[in-house]
């Protein structure tokens, strides 16, 4: 059992450092473009995203099926480490 709560919780340090690297990244890069480059990127993802309504329906579906992609993404990694972190077992439940 404490391999499988050491594992979870690598992975969960793991997909938290890589989303923290991504945003940095992110933040970088728009940093180097500048200010009106970043706000005419803001302006047209609000056209495009905030502007025109999307359906009730489809923002729960599209919502349901990201937080079913990183639980899937999350249990992977937590499954991989707790087999990496594993040791033989000596025949023992």
């Amino acid at each position: 059992m404490k391999r499988k709560l050491a594992a979870k919780i690598i992975a969960a340090l793991g997909m938290t450092i890589l989303w923290g690297s991504y945003v940095n990244h992110d933040w970088q890069t728009w940093k180097q473009r500048g200010e009106t480059e970043y706000l005419s990127h803001e302006a047209h993802l609000f056209e495009k995203c905030v502007a025109t309504l999307q359906s009730t329906h489809s923002m729960l579906i599209q919502s349901a099926l990201i937080v079913l992609g990183a639980l899937i993404v999350y249990e992977g990694i937590a499954w991989l480490l707790s087999k990496i972190l594993g040791t033989k077992s000596s025949g023992r439940l």
